[in-house]
């Protein structure tokens, strides 16, 4: 990704078009990392990471068993809001994560240069950056600086127009980003604490 970000981009939305399934492991896979990076840091592999945090190597079997689980028993509290008309709406904290992972992978394939530069992110967010170290390569963004960037800069706005074009016939994804977006517009939630997982 960070070596060679423009055909790193062409591969993902081939990726996207041609094997949807492989896609989404890959976008459950960055998740993982950035959750494991975030935690244990970029001091070894995320092969090793994975190992060590569940007791067996990564495959396409363990992955998809993993999300399920983690899916049937989320038990982190649902972010919730109220439109202006008063209907409630409700994202899950797995649901932000997967959309901030996609966002940054299509922020590392499409603007290599602003996501790579801290200064930048800084001067467009108006906010310091929260970093989750890496082993090898590039940072990544934690999720408050991932959502003051896709929510409030017009990098932001490039990356939300490019995943509603992708997933417009996906009416879950449609769905989950209708409700990230009614609740940033609506302010019912502090901006940054939409990406903290507590």
């Amino acid at each position: 990704m960070g070596r060679h970000p423009v055909d790193f981009g062409i591969q993902l939305h081939r990726l996207f078009v041609d094997d949807r399934p492989t896609f989404e492991l890959l976008v459950r896979q960055r998740l993982l990392h950035r959750w494991l990076r975030a935690t244990w840091g970029g001091s070894t592999s995320f092969d090793n990471l994975y190992t060590k945090s569940f007791g067996h190597k990564m495959t396409k079997d363990s992955m998809v068993a993993l999300f399920s689980a983690l899916q049937a028993s989320e038990t982190l509290k649902p972010i919730t809001s109220e439109t202006a008309d008063g209907d409630e709406v409700t994202l899950t904290r797995i649901e932000l994560e997967l959309v901030l992972a996609i966002a940054e992978m299509l922020a590392m394939a499409h603007s290599p240069l602003y996501y790579a530069s801290d200064a930048a992110i800084m001067v467009t967010t108006g906010s310091t950056i929260e970093a989750i170290p890496t082993h090898r390569g590039m940072r990544s963004l934690a999720g408050t600086t991932m959502t003051t960037v896709l929510m409030t800069t017009h990098m932001g706005e490039e990356l939300w127009h490019l995943m509603e074009t992708m997933f417009s016939g996906d009416a879950d994804m449609t769905t989950v980003m209708a409700n990230l977006y009614d609740i940033h517009a609506n302010g019912h939630v502090d901006l940054p604490s939409l990406g903290n997982m507590h």
